[in-house]
């Protein structure tokens, strides 16, 4: 059993590297400039935001809570109360945590405004539909994008080459979608992509953990 989801929200800022910073990332090369504004779970403060901006990239951070792991989950919550939209969070034992978005309709709301506990598994393009990835005997990697049965879109996101192999799918950013991981079999580095839909949007490496670990998560 976790800790109980803590009232209300606070806004901090924070750049493409993970740093809380309202400034931007000072980081060598880094290629996002201007914070995105994310309203986090606090211990204090109202549960209302009154001017969320989408367009702007603002995101609310619904991880704390430990419910929601997919759009579809966060739709089922929202009720449209006028022109606000409510999130109705399940507490276990208590009344549900609520987070009101003024001005904001229900039904505008995308994967890529919160920050979720987990991605739906194979979500590329960030629409709470699990996707799927391909890799040809020639080392390229490719995706669909599903809605169903549907094949909605995709393409071929590259080849990392030879020295590396596929390790993982998973969620490294606050974007919505998710990324894969490659591990270097000659380095033992890790890397990963940065997926948006059919397109790889940066490349990141992590690091090498060393020859007496291995990855399991």
């Amino acid at each position: 059993m976790g800790a109980p989801p803590r009232s209300g929200l606070r806004q901090i800022w924070r750049d493409w590297c993970g740093t809380v910073s309202r400034r931007g990332c000072s980081r060598p090369g880094c290629s996002r400039a201007k914070p995105e504004r994310v309203f986090a779970p606090s211990s204090y403060g109202h549960p209302t935001v009154t001017d969320f901006r989408h367009a702007e990239g603002d995101k609310i951070d619904l991880s704390a809570f430990g419910a929601d792991h997919s759009l579809a989950d966060v739709a089922a919550i929202a009720t449209q109360s006028g022109s606000d939209t409510i999130l109705s969070i399940p507490r276990s034992g208590g009344c549900p945590e609520q987070i009101i978005l003024k001005n904001v309709t229900a039904l505008s709301l995308v994967a890529s405004d919160f920050i979720l506990l987990h991605a739906t598994p194979r979500d590329f393009n960030g629409d709470g539909n699990r996707d799927v990835l391909f890799q040809n005997g020639s080392g390229q990697y490719a995706d669909w994008e599903l809605s169903g049965s549907t094949v909605i879109g995709g393409g071929t996101l590259g080849n990392p080459g030879a020295d590396w192999s596929f390790a993982q799918i998973g969620h490294y950013d606050t974007s919505g979608r998710d990324g894969v991981l490659f591990h270097n079999n000659v380095t033992g580095a890790y890397a990963y992509w940065l997926v948006n839909g059919s397109s790889v949007v940066d490349v990141r490496t992590v690091g090498a953990p060393g020859s007496e670990w291995h990855l399991i998560a």
